[in-house]
């Protein structure tokens, strides 16, 4: 390929952290779609939960509201508050909170 041996090792490395940089958002936008498509009544649940077993802080508990306002509004959360709800999520499946 032409193109790869024109390419210097520097702009090879640019390209794949480019790569990257867009799939990791494209995950987040995929994410911040799902988080909507739950609903209201699923991040409430969730909260309600999470919070009896005080398995969250403060601000975990308010991006998980977040993500519940967000389906009231219609407004997607952003790519980072997507991937900050992603972790907590998984956060409180570890420890049986779904």
């Amino acid at each position: 390929n032409i193109k790869n041996y024109l390419l210097s090792n520097e702009d090879r490395q640019i390209d794949m952290m480019r790569a990257k940089k867009e799939q990791r958002n494209d995950t987040n936008i995929d994410y911040a779609v799902e988080i909507f498509k739950l609903g209201e009544s699923y991040w409430k649940n969730l909260i309600t939960k999470a919070t009896e077993q005080r398995a969250l802080n403060y601000q975990e508990i308010e991006l998980l509201d977040c993500a519940r306002k967000s389906c009231l509004t219609g407004r997607i959360v952003t790519n980072k508050q997507a991937a900050a709800i992603n972790k907590i999520v998984d956060k409180l499946k570890a420890v049986g909170i779904e």
